[in-house]
Parts: structure tokens; sequence; C-alpha cells
């Protein structure tokens, strides 16, 4: 098939794979995208795809819309895959294990989830879209399945926009680059982004006036828990990157050691306040580790809600997004999943977990607090 990309997404593609120690990378128009052409590439029709109950809408989304139904899976204190009940849920239908590194602080067991998918025939497909430049085991997260997708926008890159598919299986690369050719081929754009803005459209006013009057714009489920919600994201599918953010990546990717090392340093001084204040009430999630790249810190909030939280922040100009509600308690979603019985740890972390943006004004603003007088 001929290369019909401009030369710097060509280069991209080749100093990615070089800078994360994989042979293949097929760049895309955004981590969504990333996972669409990563289900498609793998050519397995239909059947199971096992995700974590906890996690971002867009990935079981993702998998329905590829024709796979999502299976639903709880996860451990930290956030990764309980492989208990995923060894449980696995039957004749799965195709594949979907692990979800979150937050830039990967804590999956990739050894243990590598062997389970070996000796069951699965694919291992890692989302680290969040986690660019994180390391397990001095190794780059999305390079230990048997294919990864990454996302530029949420990480060291200031992009809007971009992800990426990588992988050491020629097949796999192959497929992706012609799953993706396809895509591009048969895309109307004006007609997507036609699609895009009807079905945003009656939620626009709701959240202009949310943000107005400094309220969360976060879906809150009704008192029996359940909730509906479709995620409507721009379709990016239908795009390469730009020439221009090709050239933001490959000037970037050389002072990523420097970037990372910056963020670290920040985010160990928002975890000496959270350790060093047990009075505001936050305790951390996960102890600190220098492989983190540190997109957010979870921390677990141990007085008054969720939704309080959120809000004082927003009152001081924090924006807290990136926190999920459980997927089996998604209506619609439920429709096209299978459940696995109940999600004890999933529901109590959704209650509780608070990712909190690492930046100069958040610790400014953890220094400052005080608990009983700004959050009742």
């Amino acid at each position: 098939m001929k290369n019909t990309k401009p030369s710097s997404l060509v280069s991209l593609e080749k100093q990615l794979a070089d800078f994360l120690g994989v042979k293949y990378t097929v760049l895309t128009g955004s981590g969504r995208s990333a996972l669409a052409i990563a289900l498609r590439s793998l050519e397995i029709g239909n059947g199971n795809v096992i995700i974590p109950d906890l996690t971002c809408a867009i990935v079981p989304q993702t998998i329905i819309s590829a024709g796979l139904k999502p299976v639903l899976v709880d996860v451990n204190k930290d956030l990764s895959l309980d492989l208990e009940s995923v060894e449980n849920r696995l039957d004749p239908a799965t195709r594949a294990i979907v692990v979800n590194h979150l937050y830039g602080c990967p804590a999956d067991d990739m050894r243990r989830i590598l062997s389970i998918a070996r000796q069951k025939g699965l694919f291992v497909i890692e989302d680290a879209v969040q986690s660019f430049g994180a390391t397990l085991n001095n190794r780059y997260v999305g390079t230990f399945g048997d294919i990864g997708v990454l996302g530029f926008a949420k990480c060291f890159f200031n992009l809007l926009r971009g992800g990426a598919i990588i992988t050491n299986d020629a097949a796999l690369a192959s497929n992706a680059r012609r799953s993706q050719a396809q895509i591009l081929r048969r895309a109307n754009p004006l007609e997507l982004r036609f699609r895009y803005f009807r079905r945003a459209a009656p939620n626009f006013i709701k959240r202009l006036y949310s943000i107005l009057h400094g309220e969360t714009t976060s879906p809150e489920p009704p008192p029996d828990g359940l909730y509906r919600r479709w995620e409507v994201t721009y379709p990016y599918q239908c795009q390469h990157l730009t020439s221009f953010e090709a050239s933001s990546i490959l000037q970037t990717l050389p002072a990523l050691g420097r970037l990372k090392a910056g963020r670290v340093a920040l985010a160990e001084e928002i975890l000496k306040i959270v350790q060093a204040r047990p009075d505001i009430g936050l305790e951390l999630l996960l102890p600190h580790r220098p492989d983190f790249t540190y997109t957010r810190i979870p921390v677990i909030i141990r007085h008054s809600t969720l939704d309080k939280w959120v809000s004082y922040f927003r009152r001081r100009g924090i924006v807290i997004d990136m926190y999920y509600f459980p997927l089996s308690d998604n209506l619609l979603l439920r429709e096209h999943s299978l459940l696995s019985g109940d999600y004890p740890v999933s529901h109590a972390l959704a209650r509780s977990l608070l990712p909190l943006p690492v930046s100069a004004e958040m610790v400014r603003v953890l220094k400052s607090l005080n608990v009983t007088r700004d959050i009742p």
C-alpha cells in the first residue's frame, strides 16, 4: 500500500517507535480512534472483550461500535483489574482483555495478565491514553500487550487531540494501516461534524449555564444509582494529525524526560501536603512511584461528598475531571454489555475517588484549605 502521509507524520511514527522501543507505530486523530482501529486490526469478528467497570465510557462505546460486547469486571483498590474476576468471566466467546492505565499511574500486573491471555489465546490491548511516558519495570506502558493505544491530548504535548497505535506485530500494524485507510476513505467530514453537533447541542446550554454559575457539569446519578449517559466526542477518526501537530510532538519528545521530572517533582509536593495534613480529609490511593507520569493524582476523600469537593475546586479556578461512574450502572451500556455480579470496589471508588490535577495552583489551594470552612 502506497504511503500518502506527509513526511513529518512518517518521521514521527519512526521516532515514536524508536523512543518507545517498539517496531511499529500508526498515528491517529485521537486516542478513541486509536482504540477503534486497534480493535478492527485484531480481526476477531464477534465476541466479548473484558474491560474494567471503572473507566471512561468511551472504551465500551468503542467496543460496542466495533460489533463486540464488553464484559465488565470489578477492579482492585489500586484501579488494576481484579484478575480473579477476569478468570471467572473467561469463556469461549472471549476474544481480548483491555487494560486501562489510568491517570498516568499504571498498577496492573502485566506479567500475570499476559500469562492468562496466552493460556486462553486472547489478545491484550493496553489503553495508555492517559499514561504516555509512564513505565512498569523500566518499560513503557502500552508496549507489553499485543497492541497499545496512546493519546497526546492529556499528557505532555500541547495538543487538543492526537493518538497512536503501537505494536511489535507486523500483521497487526499492517491491519491497522489498512483499517485506518478504509475509515478515511469512507468518512465524510461535514456529515460527521453535523452528526456530532446535533448530538451535542442539547447539553450545550445546560453545560454553559453550569460553568457560568460555578456548578459541576458532571452527571449526577438518580437515587437508585443508575444513570444514562453516552459520551459525545468530536469525530477525530476522519482526520490525520496535521504536519504542525506532528512537528510539535517531534520537538517535545527529546524534552520528555525533563518534562516528566518536573511534573513528578510537583506531584511529590502535592503528595507531601496530603500526607502531612490529615485534617483535610484526603488519603493517597497509591504510594508514590517515580515511574508514574501523574496525569492526575488519585486520592480518596474521607470528608463530605465528591460533588462538594469538585464544586470547591471549581470555585478556586481548578477543574476536576476524569472521574468516572461505574459502567455497570449506565443503563445505556448495560443493554449491550455482560455483567459479572456485583462491583463493590468499583462502586466504592466511584463515590470517593478524586483525581487531582498536578499544578502549582493545586499546591497553593491545598496549603490554604480549611475543610470545616471550605467544604461543609
